[in-house]
């Protein structure tokens, strides 16, 4: 099997989870790019190439997740701009500051935060209705999120949803369906930051790079579609799920290798 068709199938997995839990894939591309072309005799990719890789994945899964998700009215434009435009700015320094930063690290780096993503998911919460959490938003704290998210993100490549859907569950209370539609679109735009960060870092290898970004045009469409048949429930589920498992392979391999 050809890497050019495992990166196809592992971007088509990574979309499929971004359409259906708001997500823009990095949390299940990050790892799968990290420990799959191994398992399959293929040259593992560094740290700072599976970033690129993702960021360039995210990019597109997230587009074509807002695509399905236009017409049923469940983006909010509002917490799309106050949220979304300081992350694309952050992103972006977040991508060029990856360069500098050992792989170790960033593994770390990601680990740590899906296990912030995964605590948040499971505080107790009760989903509000529109008028209550619409009091809730405030521009200072909309900024706030968006400029550390979209930083730290930025720095792994991803475009940060798995983030930005718990805070906007938990701080901002949000329903939970409306936080991982709108998501995916606030993640669109701060991984605009990122991706412009990796290019002009030289940390995106356009070779491998295009499959992905094909993969992510069918796979998130799929996981949309699917997503409006489920319960509340399965979708925050499938979310933790998600978190648990990436994070525990990669302080895995922190921790065997260092």
């Amino acid at each position: 099997m050809g890497l050019i068709v495992v990166l196809i199938i592992l971007g088509i997995i990574g979309s499929f989870f971004s359409g259906l839990v708001g997500v823009g894939g990095a949390i299940v591309m990050y790892p799968l790019l990290f420990f799959v072309p191994p398992l399959l005799g293929f040259e593992k990719f560094t740290s700072l190439e599976v970033s690129g890789l993702t960021a360039f994945q995210v990019f597109f899964s997230t587009l074509s997740g807002i695509l399905t998700h236009k017409n049923d009215g469940s983006l909010r434009g509002n917490l799309i701009w106050l949220i979304g435009l300081p992350a694309l700015v952050s992103g972006f320094i977040g991508g060029l500051v990856s360069k500098e930063v050992p792989d170790t690290y960033l593994n770390m780096l990601y680990g740590i935060l899906a296990i912030v993503a995964v605590l948040m998911m499971f505080l107790p919460k009760k989903d509000a209705g529109e008028s209550e959490w619409a009091k809730n938003v405030t521009g200072v704290l909309a900024v706030a999120i968006g400029i550390i998210v979209g930083f730290v993100a930025g720095m792994i490549g991803a475009g940060g949803a798995f983030l930005f859907v718990p805070l906007m569950i938990q701080v901002i209370r949000i329903p939970t369906r409306t936080a991982m539609a709108t998501s995916l679109a606030i993640t669109f735009l701060s991984s605009i930051g990122t991706i412009i960060g990796k290019i002009l870092s030289h940390s995106i290898d356009y070779r491998l790079a295009i499959w992905l970004a094909i993969a992510g045009l069918i796979g998130a469409p799929i996981g949309v579609r699917i997503s409006k048949k489920l319960s509340v429930q399965k979708l925050q589920w499938t979310f933790a799920g998600l978190l648990i498992i990436t994070a525990a392979k990669i302080w895995w391999d922190v921790l065997l290798n260092g």
